[in-house]
C-alpha cells in the first residue's frame, strides 16, 4: 500500500532529518561490521605499544604496519576477501535504506517503520536498477574511456608531456561524464519506481525518453557529489595532524552525516521530476503507463 503523496514543492531533504539519520545510523553500523577485524589487528600489533594507537601516526607506525603483514599474513588476506565479499553484499542490502529514503522524501507523514516497509517492498525493482546500472556504467567506461586511453597512448609519444597528459585522459573524463549522466538516469528511474510504482523496465524506458529531465538532475546531482568528495577530502586534511582517535572519528562520521543529506538531497529533486516526467504532454503511451 502506496501512502499518500508529498505535493512537489513539499519534497524536501530538510524536512527528513529523521530518515536522514536512519540511514546515517545503518551506514555506520554497517562500516562498524567491516571494520571490526581490521581493528583487532591493528590491537594485535600496537596494543602492547607504550604509545598505543598513537604510534601508528608517528613514521615508525610504517615499521609497525609491515611487521604486521608479515607476522599476520594469512589473516589479512582472510580479512581482504571477506571484506570484498560484505563490500559486494553491501552494493546489495544497500538499496533497502535507499528504497527506505525514496519512500520518506515521497510520502506524507510516513514513520521510519513505514518507510523501512516500502524499501523492503521495492527492493526486487531497485535490484534490477542497480543491476542495470552497474551493466551499462562498466561497458561505458571501458568503451569511453579505458579502450580510448589505451588507443591513444601510443600516439601521444610524440607530443608534449602536458599536451599527451591531456590527450589521454580525455577519454577518462568524457568517460566520468558519461557515468554521471548514467548516474542521473538511474536515480530519476529509481524515483519512479518509488513514487509513482512503476516497474523496472517502465521506469528505465521512460527515463530513457525524457533526456532533458535527465540532464537537469545531472545540473543538479554532480555538485552535491562534488561537495561529498570535498568534505571527504576536508575530513581527511582535518583530521590528518590529529593523534586522537575519538576525535577523528568524529569529524568522519559529520563529514559521513552531511554526504547522506547531500544524497537525499539529489534524491528529493529526483522525485520532484518524476512528477513532471509523467505529467509530460509529449510521453509517448509507453511513458503515460508510469502514471497509472
Amino acid at each position: 500500500m502506496i501512502a499518500p503523496k508529498l505535493d512537489v514543492d513539499a519534497i524536501s531533504a530538510r524536512r527528513r532529518p529523521k530518515a536522514i539519520a536512519a540511514v546515517w545510523a545503518f551506514e555506520l553500523a554497517v562500516a562498524w561490521v567491516l571494520a571490526s577485524p581490521w581493528v583487532e589487528i591493528v590491537g594485535r600489533v600496537v596494543g602492547r605499544h607504550p604509545d598505543g594507537d598513537r604510534a601508528l601516526f608517528w613514521e615508525h607506525g610504517r615499521l609497525l604496519l609491515g611487521d604486521a603483514l608479515i607476522h599476520h599474513a594469512s589473516i589479512i588476506s582472510a580479512l581482504v576477501r571477506s571484506t570484498l565479499w560484505l563490500l559486494a553484499a553491501w552494493a546489495i542490502v544497500s538499496l533497502l535504506p535507499l528504497g527506505g529514503l525514496l519512500a520518506a522524501l515521497s510520502d506524507r507523514d510516513t514513520s521510519l517503520r513505514n518507510a523501512a516497509a516500502r524499501g523492503t517492498a521495492l527492493f526486487a525493482r531497485m535490484a534490477g536498477l542497480q543491476g542495470l546500472s552497474l551493466v551499462l556504467g562498466a561497458f561505458g567506461l571501458l568503451l569511453i574511456g579505458v579502450v580510448p586511453s589505451l588507443l591513444l597512448e601510443p600516439r601521444t609519444a610524440n607530443l608534449l608531456p602536458r599536451t599527451a597528459l591531456v590527450v589521454s585522459l580525455f577519454p577518462l573524463v568524457m568517460a566520468g561524464g558519461a557515468l554521471a549522466y548514467l548516474g542521473a538516469l538511474f536515480d530519476l528511474a529509481r524515483a519512479l519506481v518509488a513514487r509513482h510504482d512503476a516497474t523496472t523496465l517502465r521506469a528505465f524506458v521512460a527515463v530513457l525518453r525524457a533526456p532533458r529531465h535527465v540532464g537537469r538532475l545531472v545540473a543538479v546531482s554532480l555538485p552535491r557529489t562534488l561537495a561529498s568528495l570535498g568534505l571527504l577530502g576536508l575530513g581527511a586534511a582535518l583530521t590528518s595532524p590529529l593523534h586522537a582517535i575519538l576525535v577523528i572519528g568524529l569529524v568522519h562520521q559529520v563529514v559521513a552525516f552531511a554526504r547522506v543529506g547531500l544524497r537525499a538531497s539529489t534524491l528529493a529533486r529526483a522525485l520532484s521530476l518524476s512528477d513532471e516526467l509523467v505529467s509530460d504532454p509529449e510521453l509517448s503511451p509507453v511513458e503515460a503507463q508510469v502514471a497509472t
